[in-house]
């Protein structure tokens, strides 16, 4: 009966950290997915349209 209840014990603590590493696995994918929507959307490969485009052009001169 001891072994029983040690059992069920153990079960339930190994149901929870499941559980838990299950609901961390759900949240970590959401938060990847949301960071590459927002990062489409930021990109001009995103088929968003921008109103302006800006070339820039940097010229660095050695100094001395």
């Amino acid at each position: 009966m001891k072994l029983s209840r040690e059992r069920k014990r153990l079960r339930r603590e190994v149901v929870e950290v499941r559980d838990k590493i299950i609901a961390f696995g759900i949240v970590l994918v959401f938060l990847l997915s949301a960071t590459v929507g927002m990062a489409s959307v930021l990109s001009t490969s995103g088929g968003g349209d921008w109103k302006y485009y800006k070339e820039i052009t940097v010229k660095e001169e050695k100094a001395g």
